[in-house]
C-alpha cells in the first residue's frame, strides 16, 4: 500500500510540473505576439510626425518665399478691436442755397480736386436761372472730411447738414484673418498638387485649388472695397436756387344774414344750372345721332300711309232736249 501511495504522489507531482511548464510557454507566446504591435506603434507615430513636419516646412518655405498673407518681420498688422487706430467710414450730406448753381458746382469740384479727392457723380438740372438744382457725389480723403464739409457750406446759404460714421474695424480684422487662412490653404493645396502622380489625383487637386483661389479672390475684393471706403469719405452736395415765396391771398370774410343766404342761394343756382347744361351738352350728340334715323323712319311711314288720288268716272252723254220757248207756247195756245 505504501508503494502505491508513493507512486501516486510521484505521478501527481509530475502532472503538476508538466502543466505549469505548458502554461508558462503559452504566456510567453502571448506576450511576444502582443509586444510586436506595441513596438510598431511608436515607429508609425514617428513617421506621421515626420510627414507633418515636412508639410509645415513646405508651408513655411512658401511663406518665406513671398507669401503676401503670411505675417513677416517689419510688416504692419491690422489694428485689433479696441486700439486707437480704427477703420471708420465717413458719410455726409449737405444742402446749400446759391444764386448760380452751375458756377457754384464748378467751384465745389475744384475745391474737392484741390483736397486730393474726385467726383463720383454729377447731376445738374438747369431749367432757368431761377429754377436750377444740382446733386454732386464727392469723394475726399477721410482726413479732410470735416474741413471739406465746412468749405462746401460756405459756398452759399447752408440749409441742412448731416453726417454719419460706421466703424468697420472688426470687419477688417476678420477679413485679414480669413485671407491669411485661405492663402495658407491655397499654398497647401498647391504643394499637394506638386506631389500628385495620377491624372485622377491631379484633376481632383486642381479642382479644389481653383475653388480655394476663387474664395481667396472674393475675400481680397471685399477687403479692397472696405479699404477704399475707409480711405475716401463720401459727401453728397445738393445745390438749389432760392425759392420765390408768393403772397397768399387774404381770406374772404364770411357774410351772414340775408345777404349771406342770397349769396349762397345764387351760388347753388349757378351750380345747378351748370350741372344741367353739362348734362344737356353731354347728351346732345347722342340725341342728334338718334333723332336723324327716327325722323327718317317716321317720314317713310307717313308717306306709305298717304291714299292714292281718286279719278272721276266718265259720265254718259245725254241727248239734248229742245227748249220750249214761251213765244212758241203762247202761239200754240192761241
Amino acid at each position: 500500500m505504501r508503494k502505491y501511495r508513493a507512486l501516486g504522489l510521484i505521478t501527481l507531482c509530475l502532472a503538476v510540473t508538466l502543466g505549469a511548464a505548458a502554461c508558462s510557454a503559452k504566456s510567453d507566446e502571448a506576450t511576444s505576439s502582443a509586444g510586436a504591435p506595441a513596438m510598431g506603434a511608436p515607429e508609425a507615430a514617428r513617421d506621421n510626425k515626420a510627414d507633418a513636419g515636412a508639410a509645415d516646412m513646405a508651408g513655411g518655405g512658401a511663406a518665406e518665399k513671398g507669401n503676401p498673407a503670411a505675417p513677416q518681420e517689419g510688416s504692419v498688422t491690422p489694428p485689433e478691436a479696441g486700439e486707437t487706430n480704427r477703420a471708420i467710414i465717413y458719410n455726409g450730406t449737405i444742402t446749400v442755397e446759391v444764386a448760380d448753381v452751375a458756377g457754384t458746382a464748378n467751384r465745389a469740384v475744384g475745391l474737392v480736386t484741390g483736397a486730393q479727392g474726385f467726383v463720383g457723380a454729377d447731376k445738374r438740372s438747369l431749367y432757368s436761372p431761377t429754377d436750377a438744382s444740382a446733386v454732386l457725389v464727392l469723394r475726399v480723403p477721410s482726413a479732410a472730411f470735416s474741413t471739406t464739409m465746412d468749405a462746401l457750406g460756405k459756398l452759399g446759404k447752408e440749409l441742412d447738414r448731416s453726417s454719419q460714421t460706421t466703424d468697420v474695424t472688426e470687419a477688417v480684422v476678420d477679413l485679414d484673418s480669413r485671407i491669411r487662412s485661405q492663402q495658407a490653404s491655397v499654398d497647401r493645396t498647391r504643394a499637394l498638387m506638386a506631389k500628385a502622380n495620377t491624372i485622377g489625383e491631379i484633376v481632383s487637386v486642381e479642382s479644389e485649388l481653383t475653388k480655394r483661389e476663387s474664395e481667396l479672390a472674393s475675400l481680397q475684393a471685399r477687403k479692397r472695397d472696405l479699404a477704399n471706403k475707409v480711405s475716401y469719405s463720401t459727401i453728397t452736395l445738393m445745390l438749389q436756387t432760392a425759392k420765390k415765396v408768393e403772397p397768399q391771398p387774404e381770406p374772404e370774410k364770411e357774410v351772414t344774414g340775408f345777404l349771406g343766404g342770397l349769396k349762397a342761394g345764387w351760388q347753388a343756382f349757378v351750380v345747378a344750372v351748370q350741372v344741367v347744361l353739362t348734362i344737356i351738352g353731354a347728351l346732345l350728340p347722342f340725341l342728334v345721332a338718334v333723332a336723324i334715323p327716327v325722323s327718317l323712319i317716321i317720314w317713310l311711314r307717313r308717306r306709305g300711309r298717304r291714299p292714292a288720288p281718286v279719278q272721276a268716272a266718265p259720265s254718259a252723254v245725254r241727248p239734248a232736249q229742245p227748249v220750249e220757248q214761251g213765244g212758241d207756247l203762247g202761239g200754240e195756245g192761241r
